[in-house]
């Protein structure tokens, strides 16, 4: 087992002198870092704004921003509403983003 681990650790050293591809592991690993910061601010902001003297509309409407990958279920959780309220979200959305790719004349 010894071996083996150092062995691994060997090829580890040997692959990270400093290469470009280091360097672009650590940006997008930087970048990845910096994104999930974002989602998390946003995540904030969005719970304070629940929070504030909003109607049920309001709420759904501000709700549609939500990520995608998200379930209701989550959605609920995370925002601290019914799951009535994440459906009529994900369902707003889904009217707007058909709406948005609507040819109109």
């Amino acid at each position: 087992m010894k071996k083996k681990l150092s062995f691994v650790l060997k090829v580890n050293k040997a692959g990270s002198d400093g290469t470009e591809n280091d360097i672009e592991k650590r940006k997008k690993s930087e970048e990845i870092k910096r994104k999930c910061d974002d989602i998390d601010r946003l995540v904030e902001l969005v719970k304070v704004k629940l929070n504030s003297n909003l109607s049920k509309r309001e709420k759904i409407q501000v709700l549609t921003i939500a990520p995608q990958s998200w379930s209701r279920k989550r959605i609920a959780t995370e925002f601290n509403i019914t799951e009535y309220m994440a459906r009529k979200a994900r369902e707003l959305t889904l009217e707007k983003e058909s709406w948005l790719f609507q040819v109109h004349e």
